[in-house]
């Protein structure tokens, strides 16, 4: 499998995605906030050059802001929105500043004063959250707490779930376990050392690799089951770049906190365009995932959800 190292522009004819419609550019103007005419600091400030259209794109060329809403949060001091997961049509769960929160249609239905990390949605449509002390809860849709999964990975931090229902560890040691979620049981576990941040962010793409966001060497770095790197996108940004990530596909979304704004990467690295970003009210997007509909949800520090239409 070969590795995309992408440093500097590159054309359409020097990668093409012939099983995908990813390297589909439309043009934008220039001005626009989802353009990027000037070189700018951080991630996606290298946009690939423009080729020719062999086939329509599924992404709109502007994406469309739907609807902004405060979610406040009464029982905290911070209306910081750490980490975001959907289930089903309505159900909306958010990590909170010392609490974890629980909404129906953006509803306010139940708080939980746990201090938690990460969370996902899990196979059987409840929510998984990661601990400080190596434990994944899980809850339901409602909030009640319906038990813990104990493992033997140190530090775990993000987790996620593979289409088979396999749940997925980023650890201490930086590297990825797979778990089965019903005994908790550890079905393989990569080298460590794949990535060098202390607590990344990861997601799984269609294909049910890994995609994770390695700060620390200023990368995003897709890896399969048995731990090899299948891309890496380099931004370039030097300083404490911070990034947040989820998939549509195998395209990965990338929430950037430094730069106030979320862009869409191709599955080879190639950047399309930005998504969201401070001219829409942003500031720092620290939650990205894509709901039942299709849209993209944003989560930020002053406690705001953004949906955003970015696709057909």
């Amino acid at each position: 499998m070969s590795v995309y190292s992408i440093k500097e522009p590159v054309s359409v004819a020097t990668i093409v995605e012939s099983m995908n419609v990813s390297t589909i550019y439309e043009p934008m103007s220039v001005g626009s906030p989802y353009s990027n005419p000037v070189r700018s600091p951080g991630i996606c400030d290298k946009p690939a050059t423009p080729g020719p259209i062999a086939k329509p794109s599924r992404y709109l060329p502007r994406p469309q802001l739907k609807k902004k809403t405060h979610l406040t949060d009464i029982n905290s001091t911070s209306n910081w929105i750490i980490h975001i997961a959907v289930v089903g049509t309505s159900s909306l769960a958010a990590v909170r500043y010392n609490s974890i929160q629980f909404y129906n249609n953006l509803r306010l239905i139940k708080t939980v004063h746990e201090d938690m990390k990460r969370i996902a949605s899990t196979p059987d449509n409840c929510y998984a959250f990661s601990n400080k002390i190596g434990s994944i809860s899980i809850y339901t849709q409602g909030g009640e707490y319906r038990c813990d999964i104990k493992t033997l990975v140190p530090r775990l931090c993000c987790i996620a779930f593979t289409s088979n229902g396999e749940l997925e560890v980023a650890d201490s040691t930086r590297s990825i376990s797979f778990i089965d979620y019903q005994t908790g049981r550890v079905l393989k576990r990569t080298l460590g050392g794949l990535f060098q941040t202390g607590s990344p962010y990861i997601a799984v793409n269609e294909s049910n690799n890994v995609v994770i966001t390695d700060w620390y060497n200023e990368c995003i770095i897709v890896i399969d089951r048995e731990g090899r790197t299948l891309m890496q996108y380099e931004y370039g940004w030097s300083g404490d770049a911070q990034l947040r990530v989820c998939t549509d596909g195998d395209h990965i979304i990338v929430g950037d906190i430094t730069n106030n704004r979320v862009s869409l990467i191709s599955p080879c690295g190639v950047f399309l365009r930005h998504l969201l970003t401070k001219a829409d009210g942003l500031h720092d997007p620290n939650a990205v995932v894509i709901d039942h509909k299709g849209l993209l949800l944003v989560g930020d520090v002053n406690g705001n959800l953004f949906e955003v239409k970015f696709k057909e």
